[in-house]
C-alpha cells in the first residue's frame, strides 16, 4: 500500500508518540560499568551493531503495527485509485434526480478526472464544481474534528467509521460518516446530517456499488443516494451512473491547473 509524505510524517510521529514506557528502562544506562568493561573495542563495536540493528527491527515492527488515524483512512480513500494500480483515468458519469415533492426528474452528465494520488477534478458543463488534492485535503482537516467510531458491516463489508464535523460552530451539526471498507478503503457510504437555510434538518445517505473494470480495476459502477427530512420521508433520489473508464492517459498536473484556473472552488471531502 502505497503512503503519502503526510501518512509517513502521521506514522512517525505516532510511533515517537506511543514508545511503549518500559522500552527505555531496557537499554543499558550511560556510563554503566559492568564485569564485561576489559572487553576489546572491536567485540563492543559488533556488539553495538548487534543491538543497533535488533533496535531498528523493533522499530520497524512497531511502525508496521500502529494503527491509522481517521484523517490518514481518508488520505487513503481519496487515494483509492492509485492502490489499484491506476496512475490516471477519467470517467463520465450521468446522474439523474427525482423529486419526490415536486415529482420531477432531471439529469446531468459530469467528468470525473483523477491523478495519482490523490488528485479528484469534477467538471460538469466544462466548470468545475469540485477539486481537492493533499494541500486542499490538509486544509479540510484542520477546520474538523474526526473521531473513529465503532466499525460496521455494510453490505457484507467490514468498514471503519469516520465521523466527521465542523469545527465552526454555526456548521457543527453538520455531520458526517464515512464508511470505509477495511481491505482497502474503498468508500462504501457516506451519511450525512444537514440543516438548510430554513434551520430544516435534512438527512443524506450515499451507497456506493463497485464492480470490475476491464477485468482488473475494482471501481465504482454507481451510487445510490437518497435524502429524507426529519420525519425519515423520502424526499429525493439521486442515481449516479459511471461510464467509459479510461486509464494511463497522461493525465498532468499541468491538465488540473489550466481547467481550474480562474474559478473558485468548494475544497471538501465527498
Amino acid at each position: 500500500m502505497r503512503f503519502t509524505a503526510l501518512i509517513v510524517f502521521s506514522v512517525l510521529l505516532m510511533a515517537i508518540i506511543s514508545l511503549p514506557a518500559d522500552a527505555k528502562a531496557k537499554r543499558s544506562p550511560r556510563g554503566y560499568k559492568s564485569f564485561e568493561k576489559e572487553k576489546t573495542k572491536t567485540e563492543k563495536k559488533e556488539k553495538t551493531d548487534s543491538e543497533e540493528i535488533e533496535k531498528e527491527k523493533a522499530t520497524s515492527e512497531d511502525l508496521e503495527n500502529l494503527p491509522l488515524q481517521p484523517s490518514d483512512m481518508l488520505l487513503e480513500m481519496l487515494s483509492y485509485e492509485s492502490s489499484v494500480g491506476i496512475l490516471d483515468c477519467m470517467v463520465n458519469v450521468v446522474e439523474v434526480t427525482e423529486n419526490l415533492i415536486s415529482k420531477t426528474k432531471r439529469s446531468i452528465r459530469k467528468e470525473i478526472y483523477f491523478l495519482a494520488p490523490s488528485r479528484t477534478l469534477t467538471i460538469k458543463d466544462s466548470i468545475p464544481i469540485y477539486y481537492v488534492d493533499e494541500d486542499s485535503f490538509k486544509q479540510i482537516m484542520s477546520r474538523v474534528d474526526l473521531e473513529l467510531m465503532i466499525d460496521e458491516t455494510i453490505a457484507g463489508v467490514d468498514c471503519y467509521v469516520i465521523k466527521m464535523a465542523p469545527i465552526e460552530k454555526g456548521f457543527s451539526r453538520n455531520v458526517k460518516h464515512y464508511y470505509l471498507a477495511k481491505d482497502d478503503f474503498r468508500k462504501i457510504r457516506i451519511d450525512a446530517v444537514r440543516f438548510n437555510s430554513k434551520d430544516e434538518k435534512r438527512f443524506n445517505v450515499t451507497d456506493f456499488i463497485y464492480h470490475y473494470v476491464e477485468g482488473t480495476f475494482y471501481l465504482p459502477l454507481k451510487s445510490e443516494s437518497r435524502m429524507y427530512d426529519e420525519r425519515d420521508f423520502l424526499l429525493q433520489k439521486t442515481t449516479a451512473t459511471f461510464l467509459h473508464w479510461k486509464f494511463n492517459t497522461g493525465l498532468t498536473p499541468e491538465f488540473f491547473d489550466k481547467k481550474l484556473n480562474g474559478f473558485e472552488l468548494y475544497n471538501i471531502v465527498k
